[in-house]
């Protein structure tokens, strides 16, 4: 679970897109990792189950719960 800030990690050094995406597929987070870690701030996002995607050569993706 998340409450304000969502630490992700990725293998590989990597230049590329991350989405944050709702229950309903709606992105509602978009930033830039460039590198192998970055940290989001999810504060503002109400409670909820959202997914993390990172597109192109990693195919990244996860869940995270966010709690209030």
């Amino acid at each position: 679970p998340a409450n304000s800030l969502l630490n992700i990690e990725v293998k590989n050094s990597v230049n590329e897109n991350v989405f944050v995406i709702d229950a309903t597929g709606k992105t509602v987070m978009q930033s830039k990792i460039n590198g192998t870690s970055i940290q989001l701030n999810v504060d503002e996002l109400p409670s909820g189950i959202y997914q993390v995607i990172i597109p192109g050569a990693t195919s990244y993706a996860t869940r995270f719960q966010k709690i209030k």
